[in-house]
């Protein structure tokens, strides 16, 4: 079973690597194809795909943060139930 780490580093991931491909490909193979609304349309998809992958990594941020903060506490549990024992 994957731990929510590893399908936050995943969804970031392909979420970077279709903004990737979006965007070579719509530089190169389909920029004579994309106009008007689809022009408008593919780079909004684009700029979507950044955008998640830019909220996961906020999202994970955080929860890094978080268990810090959990570590730290215990540790800090830890050395003073120690000095009480010493």
């Amino acid at each position: 079973m994957l731990s929510a780490t590893s399908i936050r580093h995943w969804i970031t991931g392909i979420c970077l690597f279709i903004s990737v491909v979006m965007l070579l490909c719509g530089l190169t193979v389909l920029a004579s194809r994309l106009k008007e609304i689809k022009f408008i349309l593919y780079w909004l998809g684009c700029a979507g795909f950044t955008g998640l992958a830019a909220v996961v990594a906020v999202i994970e941020i955080l929860a890094i943060r978080r268990q810090s903060r959990e570590v730290q506490k215990e540790l800090i549990k830890q050395t003073l139930s120690k000095l009480e024992r010493d």
